[in-house]
C-alpha cells in the first residue's frame, strides 16, 4: 500500500501541545522530575515576577547532557514511552519537559554542562509560530544569557522560562499581581514538598527563592 510522508504543521500542534493537562504545580513537578532523574543533589527554583519580565529559573547539580543529548531532549516527542526505562526514573514521555515549560511560558531556554562542554537550545515559541516551522534556536539569545546564568558546578543544567503568559494569566481578565503571583509559587512550594517528601527526607535538597 502506497503511504506518503506528511508534516504537521508547527504553529496548531505548538498551541495544542501547550493545552496539554498541565498546571503550574505539575509543570515545575515535571521539571524536578527531570533533575532527580539525573542524579542532582539540590535543585534551586527561582520565580522571579518583574511585571511583564518575569521568569522561572531551575538550576542542578545533576550529570548533566552532551549536545546530542540536549538536542534529543528539546525535540519534540523524542522518547518513546514503551522504552524500557530505569526504574529509578520518574520521567515518562518525551513531550514532558517541552509541554510543561509551554503550559507557563513562551519561550524555553535551557543550558547544560557535562564533562565540563556547555550546549544550549532555546525554543522560542512566537518565533516557530510565525514561522510556522519547528525552529530550535543552538544558543540562548543575548536577551536574556544574564538572567539564565552560568553553571558554576562540574555539571549540571539550568531550565528558563519566560514569557510567562500562562502561568501570569497574561491576555486573560486574570493577570496575576505580585501578591498573588507569590502566593501561587508558596501553593507550588508545599505541592513539591508532597511529591517529593521521600526524596527530601533522603536528603534532596529543593529551594525556592532562596529559601
Amino acid at each position: 500500500m502506497d503511504t506518503i510522508y506528511t508534516k504537521p504543521s508547527a504553529a496548531p500542534v505548538i498551541q495544542a501541545l501547550r493545552s496539554i493537562g498541565y498546571n503550574a504545580q505539575t509543570a515545575i513537578s515535571d521539571i524536578v522530575d527531570n533533575s532527580i532523574d539525573a542524579k542532582a543533589e539540590y535543585i534551586h527554583i527561582e520565580f522571579e515576577y518583574d511585571r511583564g519580565n518575569g521568569y522561572i529559573r531551575i538550576e542542578d547539580n545533576g550529570i548533566g547532557m552532551t549536545d546530542d543529548e540536549l538536542q534529543r531532549a528539546m525535540t519534540i516527542g523524542s522518547k518513546d514511552s514503551r522504552e524500557k526505562r530505569n526504574k529509578e526514573e520518574l520521567g515518562r514521555f518525551g513531550i514532558g519537559l517541552k509541554t510543561a515549560a509551554f503550559s507557563m511560558g513562551k519561550r524555553l531556554c535551557i543550558i547544560t554542562k557535562k564533562d565540563g562542554i556547555i550546549s544550549e537550545r532555546c525554543w522560542d515559541l512566537d518565533y516557530v509560530s510565525d514561522q510556522n516551522e519547528w525552529l530550535l534556536y543552538q544558543s540562548i539569545p543575548d536577551e536574556v544569557k544574564a538572567k539564565v546564568g552560568q553553571i558554576e558546578e562540574d555539571s549540571g543544567t539550568i531550565v528558563f522560562i519566560d514569557r510567562l503568559d500562562r502561568f501570569c494569566g497574561f491576555g486573560t481578565h486574570k493577570v496575576l499581581k505580585q501578591e498573588s503571583y507569590y502566593s501561587k509559587v508558596r501553593r507550588i512550594q508545599k505541592y513539591l514538598e508532597m511529591v517529593f517528601h521521600i526524596k527530601l527526607e533522603n536528603g534532596l535538597l529543593i529551594s525556592i527563592n532562596e529559601t
